[in-house]
């Protein structure tokens, strides 16, 4: 189209266009335009002639330049003559036999507006949703206080602090007991998703040893993997980098989240544990963005495995999902609500990870997640070059 109107400059054909065409010279004065550019913008062809592109466009030739040089279409503001503002999207290609620039202008002001109202709305939610989650936290907060003094109170009466109990006081106690610890570990839960979402939960990336940290863990499970009968294995002989920069206490939740809801759902077997540094391919693979300098020891991967319950292949995507049905039913037959799981990804999220599941219903799951534990970039000025890992 463009090769046609510059060999000919023909002003019948520009006429027939269908958006709006002004033409430039290169002094950045406009020589002229069609009958659409006049009913658009409000001015007669003889109105035009001979004014800068700034007279028309807000941002003067600059869009202009972008448009042909880019070949794209660029979004800009124009003053009608009867003063209202509009914004059109802009082509333009150069005619250098002529030194003109043809450039092509649509009216898009009613989806630039619709675009922008969209925005406004999101950042207005998102406001909302912030506000909403904060309120959250705080009643929370609020309510696991005296939760914590009626668990203490109930355990100290059956404990027989206030004195000897009938057999059905003791019975009743038991029960305000266990449904208020039961009770406070949800409200925990919801505090700490609440937390996440409002942004009140951040990592504190500092360095320390991950094979100390696995032995905690290692600690926490080994007894409840034990209690109900169950092999535990941990392998880490592929981890090089013991000295890690990653949230230690974040971390530390999801792997004893993950590892706690292993155990949880298998009842005859074993639970394995992997952990070590992933191929850079497969770190992309995972949907990471991996930065120019990083490498595969730049990253751990943690796979943690059960021979328990399995999942339904129809699952697998909202098991993370902390409104999902799918996981607050099957966590309720084992005792939970289904939250655990959607704080360990959104405390990943926050700490750069990613975590998935692979799982066969009667056979298994295998849950995996990557974190990166490469040196924040805003410390490496202060690295004594040699220092051992």
């Amino acid at each position: 189209m463009f090769e046609f109107i510059k060999k000919t400059q023909s002003q019948d054909l520009i006429n027939y266009l269908p958006d709006a065409v002004v033409v430039l010279g290169y002094d950045k004065k406009i020589s002229d335009c069609n009958i659409r550019a006049e009913m658009l913008f409000g001015y007669a062809r003889k109105d035009l002639r001979g004014k800068t592109a700034s007279f028309l466009f807000d941002e003067g030739v600059e869009p202009v330049y972008d448009a042909m040089i880019n070949h794209s279409r660029i979004p800009t503001n124009v003053r009608t003559k009867n003063g209202e503002h509009i914004v059109v999207e802009i082509t333009a290609s150069d005619s250098e036999l002529n030194q003109k620039i043809i450039v092509c202008a649509r009216d898009v002001t009613e989806t630039h507006n619709m675009i922008k109202d969209i925005i406004e709305d999101y950042k207005a939610a998102k406001e909302r949703s912030k506000l909403h989650n904060s309120f959250i936290s705080d009643m929370s907060g609020d309510i696991k206080t005296p939760l914590h003094s009626i668990i203490g109170f109930s355990q100290a009466l059956i404990d027989g602090v206030g004195g000897d109990l009938s057999e059905k006081q003791a019975k009743y106690l038991d029960i305000i007991n266990r449904n208020a610890s039961s009770l406070s570990l949800l409200m925990g839960s919801v505090l700490d998703i609440a937390k996440l979402d409002a942004g009140q939960m951040t990592p504190d990336i500092k360095q320390f040893d991950i094979i100390s940290l696995i032995n905690f863990v290692n600690q926490q499970i080994e007894p409840k993997a034990k209690e109900k009968k169950l092999a535990y294995e941990v392998d880490t002989q592929e981890v090089v980098k013991r000295k890690i920069f990653s949230d230690e206490n974040m971390l530390r939740q999801v792997l004893l989240t993950v590892l706690d809801n292993a155990v949880k759902f298998t009842e005859t077997g074993n639970i394995k544990m992997r952990v070590s540094h992933p191929d850079l391919d497969y770190v992309k693979y995972q949907g990471m963005v991996v930065p120019a300098d990083y490498t595969d020891k730049s990253y751990l991967m943690f796979n943690i495995t059960d021979t328990g319950v399995g999942i339904p292949e129809s699952d697998l995507d909202c098991i993370f999902d902390e409104y999902s049905m799918v996981a607050r039913q099957s966590s309720k037959k084992y005792s939970g609500y289904g939250l655990n799981l959607a704080i360990a990804r959104k405390i990943l999220e926050e700490l750069s990870g990613v975590i998935w599941v692979e799982s066969e219903v009667r056979l298994g799951s295998t849950f995996s997640f990557i974190i990166p534990i490469q040196e924040p970039h805003n410390i490496v000025i202060h690295k004594i070059i040699g220092q051992d890992e």
